[in-house]
């Protein structure tokens, strides 16, 4: 499974969103709702998690790629991208592995 919830970050420099010491950040902000998702859908919470982000100059995180390691069979990944919107979900195991925007 595929979880991608990202939207397009207006660029005001007071945003609460950019200030680390606020709680800024992508993961903090949009990453709970692919992370929720995959821990609904896969009935489990990750074991665990290898992550890639990308940085802005306030220190926050404005983008991240996660791979989870489950204990159930698969091994879902999730993305939270400020630079554009994104929801969506991708449900691997289905056939064609097609995705489902859900929004």
């Amino acid at each position: 499974m595929q979880a991608c919830f990202g939207f397009t970050l207006p660029s005001s420099g007071d945003n609460i969103r950019m200030n680390p010491d606020l709680g800024g950040g992508a993961l903090l902000d949009a990453g709970s709702y692919a992370l929720s998702l995959i821990r609904l859908a896969m009935g489990a919470a990750p074991v665990r998690v290898q992550a890639e982000a990308s940085w802005a100059d306030t220190g926050v995180d404005i983008s991240m790629t996660a791979t989870l390691s489950m204990p159930t069979d698969g091994v879902p990944s999730c993305r939270t991208p400020w630079m554009r919107p994104t929801t969506v979900a991708e449900p691997s195991w289905a056939a064609g592995g097609r995705s489902t925007p859900i929004s």
